[in-house]
């Protein structure tokens, strides 16, 4: 059918087009952690020794604490990453990594979203050396995050999909020795961050093409993803084939019909592919 493996987990890479827009900004799911900056600024009068003070202590404590001070803001990037179908938008996103990490060393948040960009430098190679090339350096990105940052949930599924894309280049026979540090990945990320919803869309798919795979625990999974991410487009396709191979059409249409129905994806670089299969899966059924 075309449809996405089981090895990229959440989001594989399709590039297409040729516009250098970087596309527009996301509304709904930047990260607001509460804190705001202070400006510096005492508003009223009175003396400022107490204010002086107590910023000192602030960095003093930000020092005890190992706090980076200028920590990155990784805004651009992910959405450079989001519309990476875009003109050079991915090539851009890792030369802003490159130069950060040059900046900043040590920091596991632009070491693993470096190895998520060059898992999908790898993809658009059309040779297995190439493809290799890229999920190597990709790897050793990852593993640098995680030997940072042990509980990184991202750093874990980026592990998981890089062993996938790798595992795409072998033969069956060898590729089934990764199956299983594949879920382990996967189960870390959930043990982490249960509400993941790549994970539990890799695992779900994952077990969907593996022989004598448990179909129930693969339904549960990607019935799992969906719920957590109802505009993940690539997610419904997937679903669907689990209904039509658990022998329910009905729920299969209405999948498929959902994914039509979505405005604002999460992956926007995926979006056009993920509706086509969503359309060539309703054809196949008969719709």
């Amino acid at each position: 059918m075309g449809y996405k493996t089981p090895w990229g987990g959440y989001s594989p890479l399709r590039h297409s087009g040729e516009s250098r827009n970087p596309g527009p900004p996301r509304e709904s799911n930047k990260l607001d952690t509460g804190f705001r900056r202070y400006d510096g600024k005492r508003k009223g009068s009175g003396n400022f020794w107490p204010w002086r003070r107590f910023n000192i202590l602030l960095i003093l404590l930000g020092l005890c604490l190992g706090l980076n001070a200028a920590s990155p803001d990784f805004a651009e990037i992910d959405r450079l990453y989001l519309y990476r179908h875009l003109g050079s938008n991915l090539e851009e996103s890792i030369n802003r990594l490159q130069s950060m990490d040059a900046a900043s060393p040590g920091n596991p948040d632009i070491l693993w979203r470096w190895g998520r960009g060059l898992v999908k430098l790898g993809e658009r190679q059309t040779k297995k050396k190439g493809k290799l090339i890229f999920f190597s350096l990709a790897e050793e990105k990852i593993k640098q995050a995680l030997a940072l940052k042990a509980d990184n949930a991202e750093a874990h599924f980026w592990f998981g999909v890089v062993l996938g894309r790798k595992a795409e280049t072998m033969d069956f026979l060898s590729a089934l020795t990764l199956v299983g540090p594949m879920k382990r990945e996967m189960m870390t990320v959930l043990s982490l961050n249960p509400r993941h919803a790549g994970a539990h869309y890799f695992l779900g798919r994952l077990i969907l093409e593996l022989p004598g795979g448990n179909r129930k625990k693969a339904l549960e999974e990607l019935e799992e993803a969906v719920k957590l991410a109802p505009n993940c487009a690539a997610c419904y396709p997937t679903l669907a084939e689990a209904y039509l191979d658990a022998g329910d059409e009905y729920k299969a249409r209405l999948t498929l019909r959902a994914a039509l129905a979505i405005k604002k994806p999460d992956d926007p670089a995926e979006y056009e592919i993920d509706l086509e299969n969503a359309r060539k899966l309703l054809e196949d059924i008969g719709e």
